[in-house]
């Protein structure tokens, strides 16, 4: 049932067997969860590149697209919904939850995915003032957007903010919890797009910028999403490296949040300066550890 609608007639009681998927579609990346939604909770992640990215790095690049080619939509929009569909293969797979059971996904995603997913023309987004074409939350039936689940089930977006800041925001800000918190607060969301969220004085205050696709492993030597073997945290603890890898694998890449922790440790050290620039060796502090400066690299 949803409120008073009737999406399936089973026999037996199949009252257990009631899952819903939580999907951010980002620039660079896309993630969903299974989730078990009698309890709440989470049954398997999946995590895949946006197939997007063959037309643009960039949301600019895919608004572009769409508005200057005849079946620019339907191709960003048929790429994305085939990789949707290979993940949540992927999750049924991982969970042993047949895709028929599967009754709801809420999205997530900046303006420009949510337009893509929802296959809405993103025109105005390219040009002043960048309105979307829709902003209020929406529930679409799965089966109209050729979604694999149930052909009845039910797809939540989330309300779109501005023209630039999406309802990936408004997941932040909901699941933080900083529009209830005391005092002044504020959150920072770094993909693809950044957006940062200042609530203080009771305003809430948002911008958002094109931080590019370097804090998702794209444009990185060794850059990777956050999967199996990429370092995921960094730490210089008494001059030694610390690294921390997911699933505890042998390290094969470095995903963004590791990206973040590299750049910071390294100036915390010495090794980068308040502009960024990464000094040569003679440059360097001669009280800097013998360990890391053996991994110290002089390139052209």
């Amino acid at each position: 049932m949803y409120t008073d609608e009737l999406l399936d007639f089973e026999t037996g009681n199949t009252s257990n067997q009631n899952f819903g998927i939580a999907l951010d579609i980002g620039t660079t990346t896309i993630v969903g969860v299974l989730i078990n939604l009698n309890n709440g909770e989470p049954l398997a992640v999946a995590s895949r590149l946006n197939p997007q990215m063959s037309f643009g790095d960039d949301v600019i690049s895919r608004v572009s697209y769409a508005t200057q080619h005849h079946d620019g939509l339907e191709k960003l929009h048929s790429h994305l919904i085939t990789a949707l569909n290979d993940l949540i293969d992927e999750l049924s797979q991982k969970s042993g939850v047949i895709a028929q059971r599967i009754y709801a996904v809420t999205m997530v995603g900046n303006t420009v995915m949510h337009h893509l997913f929802l296959k809405l023309p993103p025109k105005y987004l390219g040009v002043l003032p960048y309105t979307p074409t829709v902003q209020r939350s929406l529930i679409v039936e799965a089966s109209e957007l050729g979604l694999h689940i149930h052909p009845r089930g039910k797809v939540y977006t989330f309300p779109l903010i501005a023209g630039f800041v999406g309802g990936d925001t408004v997941g932040v800000l909901l699941a933080s919890g900083i529009l209830e918190q005391d005092g002044n607060r504020m959150a920072v969301d770094i993909g693809t797009n950044g957006e940062i969220m200042l609530y203080a004085n009771g305003k809430l205050l948002v911008a958002s910028t094109a931080a590019g696709p370097a804090f998702e492993g794209a444009r990185i030597t060794y850059g990777m999403r956050g999967t199996t073997g990429a370092i995921e945290r960094v730490q210089i603890v008494d001059g030694e490296l610390h690294l921390q890898v997911i699933d505890n694998a042998d390290p094969v890449g470095i995903c963004g949040s590791g990206l973040i922790d590299v750049v910071a440790e390294l100036l915390g050290v010495g090794i980068i300066d308040a502009t960024g620039r990464i000094l040569s060796a003679n440059e360097i502090d001669s009280n800097l550890s013998t360990a890391l400066k053996k991994r110290l690299k002089s390139t052209d």
